[in-house]
């Protein structure tokens, strides 16, 4: 605007690539965009000790922090080296009995259905030959979606010989221990007897 008192201006920074001139940082009334063109153009910021320490990768749509994130692998990921006590801290300073901080999991669905995965918890780890594999799975799916009476289920996986099974199932009417009948023992222990109740399940 030219209006007086309301005057509007742009910075563009550009640059050449290719033979091809591109615009890299936007200033504006608006904000400050980067790549606001929306083309294959990456953004890094490095600190003193890690170069890259946040990096998107426009033509992954992905960001990293810790470093680049993995091709087709993760919306957002965050690479650590051992040297925090944390990959990832959730800090809230409400002072009331409320909880917090709280992790949300929203399956945001247009067309929900039974047995829908709603989300799930997926523990990765790499075998003595570089392969990455999935170690253990929380899940929940839709057991029944209708409005006031709706159900839910979790279960819980781990791996055996190579294999995700479900070990324990938290049912809308039950729980169940060993719900695929594998050959997988069911024991408690009391104060004095590590077998006090025992299921063979061979």
């Amino acid at each position: 605007g030219v209006s007086s008192g309301s005057e509007h201006s742009r910075v563009m920074f550009k640059g050449l690539i290719s033979g091809v001139e591109k615009e890299f940082i936007r200033y504006s009334a608006s904000g400050i965009e980067l790549n606001a063109f929306e083309q294959d153009i990456d953004t890094k910021i490095s600190s003193s000790n890690t170069d890259g320490l946040f990096t998107l990768d426009a033509s992954d749509d992905s960001i990293g922090i810790g470093g680049a994130p993995d091709t087709n692998t993760a919306k957002l990921q965050v690479t650590d080296d051992g040297t925090k006590a944390f990959t990832l801290m959730l800090e809230s300073t409400d002072d009331d009995a409320n909880n917090g901080p709280v992790l949300a999991l929203w399956r945001n669905s247009p067309s929900p259905a039974d047995s829908d995965k709603v989300g799930a918890i997926d523990f990765r780890f790499e075998n003595d030959a570089g392969s990455r594999h999935e170690g253990g799975l929380i899940e929940v799916r839709l057991a029944d979606i209708t409005g006031a009476t709706e159900d839910t289920r979790m279960f819980f996986k781990n791996l055996k010989a190579g294999v995700l099974i479900d070990t324990l199932t938290l049912k809308e009417s039950e729980v169940v221990v060993n719900d695929e009948q594998r050959d997988i023992n069911f024991r408690c222990e009391s104060n004095n007897n590590a077998e006090m109740l025992r299921v063979d399940a061979g």
